[in-house]
């Protein structure tokens, strides 16, 4: 039971963080001009993305429950 809940914590904070990652070097537009839209990609500091640091930190106590569990 234990070890299959922190398989799910597990997956969940790898989907966090990873749509963190996404988030954070997405394409945002910088200016338009009647048809003319300008973008740029930005790489933000990885971080700084709250999405990131608590996906890695949900992710890393799932992973604690999954080695715990098989004790």
């Amino acid at each position: 039971m234990k070890k299959s809940v922190g398989v799910i914590v597990l997956v969940i904070g790898i989907l966090l963080a990873a749509f963190g990652f996404y988030q954070n070097s997405s394409p945002k537009t910088v200016a338009k001009l009647g048809k003319l839209e300008v973008t740029a990609k930005k790489k933000n500091d990885p971080m700084s993305n709250p999405l990131i640091i608590g996906g890695g930190v949900v992710a890393l106590i799932g992973l604690v429950v999954v080695v715990v569990a098989k004790k």
